[in-house]
């Protein structure tokens, strides 16, 4: 393995220059595991319920990220997966549909449910008004336990956002 100095600034990191050249490319943008160009219709929702089943037995505390699409308008930088809405119930039906989900996972998970990450992003979460947040951040802490020392981050908009 032919390696790299990482220089004064982290004298024990070594690089392999062999991994680095093969990674070294551009790839999709990272917004989902497995990545889309992996995606196929071949994963079914019994292979879905399955994974679920099969990871409840593990004891590792987990990551939850909670994906919020709806903005007010579009940011000329953004690329993720949004929605603008305006004066529709759609962020209500949305919250309605993952506190359903959140519920059915976490009933999948029985005991393997301690959160040591909690992630909201979007899209715009703080789009959502004071009433949909506390829905879904109780549909979240009825169904899973957030550790003490979890870390807990939302993505704001400070024009939505009071």
């Amino acid at each position: 393995m032919q390696e790299l100095n990482s220089g004064k600034s982290r004298p024990g990191l070594k690089i392999d220059r062999l991994m680095l050249k093969k990674y070294d490319r551009p790839g999709p943008r990272y917004t989902s595991y497995p990545t889309v160009p992996e995606w196929s219709g071949e994963f079914t929702t019994e292979d879905y319920l399955g994974a679920l089943d099969g990871a409840s037995s593990a004891t590792d505390p987990l990551s939850m990220y909670v994906h919020i699409p709806f903005c007010k308008s579009r940011c000329y930088y953004c690329g993720c997966n949004t929605c603008i809405v305006r004066g529709d119930d759609k962020p209500g039906r949305y919250i309605d549909a993952l506190a359903r989900e959140i519920k059915m996972i976490g009933g999948r998970l029985g005991r393997r449910n301690n959160l040591i990450q909690l992630h909201w992003g979007g899209g715009t979460p703080t789009y959502l008004d004071e009433k949909q947040i506390e829905q879904l951040f109780e549909a979240i802490i009825g169904n899973f336990t957030l550790e003490d020392d979890a870390e807990v981050a939302i993505e704001v908009d400070p024009r939505v956002t009071s």
